[in-house]
């Protein structure tokens, strides 16, 4: 007798495989077949579970989505709620910001499925605003920041926030590709770039301050 799994045992397993199908040849590369063959899980088994391929797709990337989402939204209610000066502002932006980065380059087939799901065409419009509701918790922290600090006259503050999740996705993409090195001075410095929009502006705004 084969050994019995739960629903949530298959769609585990048929996740993971997913992802590693996408992981090693892109989104052309995934296919029902390709999924047996690395699973074990045959494809009315899997259509139990899922509509058709767009529907198991789109889950596997709504289900990181989730899990990026969550962790900000955790950290961000056990912390501070009012921002009262620069260092204490770059501390926690850091700490949220490691622990992402931390979460992308632990796992490359998750995070190379997650890239690669984005810059498909299966990532819609509809999909983008589901991620809006997802980070509106991090959109929340960002626009307390303008509050506090004015760094977004003519910015666009959904486009900064979607700069740093995104932003930070390609980077760690290329880390885990072996373009750079998995380091901690990677890490500052991809934290510079994807944060540089906000800081660059609070900078500016010191320096005026200085010359008054």
């Amino acid at each position: 007798m084969g050994t019995h799994r739960t629903p949530e045992q298959l769609k585990s397993i048929i996740m993971k495989g997913t992802q590693h199908i996408v992981a090693e040849g892109g989104m052309i590369y995934f296919s029902f077949p390709r999924l047996t063959a690395e699973t074990g899980i045959s494809a009315p088994t899997v259509y139990e579970h899922y509509k058709n391929k767009e529907d198991l797709l789109t889950t596997c990337f709504m289900t990181i989505d989730n899990e990026v989402s969550s962790m900000i939204t955790s950290m961000l209610s056990g912390m501070p709620s009012k921002i009262s000066d620069m260092t204490g502002l770059e501390n926690l932006c850091w700490i949220l910001w490691i622990s992402y980065w931390n979460y992308l380059t632990a796992a490359a087939d998750r995070t190379l499925f997650y890239w690669s799901f984005y810059n498909s065409h299966y990532y819609t419009p509809e999909i983008h605003k589901k991620r809006d509701v997802n980070f509106e918790t991090f959109l929340g922290f960002i626009s307390a920041v303008d509050e506090r600090f004015s760094v977004s006259q003519k910015c666009n503050i959904r486009m900064l926030v979607a700069n740093m999740i995104d932003g930070t996705v390609s980077m760690a993409v290329k880390v885990l590709k072996g373009f750079y090195p998995n380091d901690d001075v990677t890490a500052h410095t991809v934290y510079s770039m994807v944060f540089q929009p906000v800081f660059s502006m609070l900078d500016i705004k010191n320096e005026e301050k200085g010359e008054k």
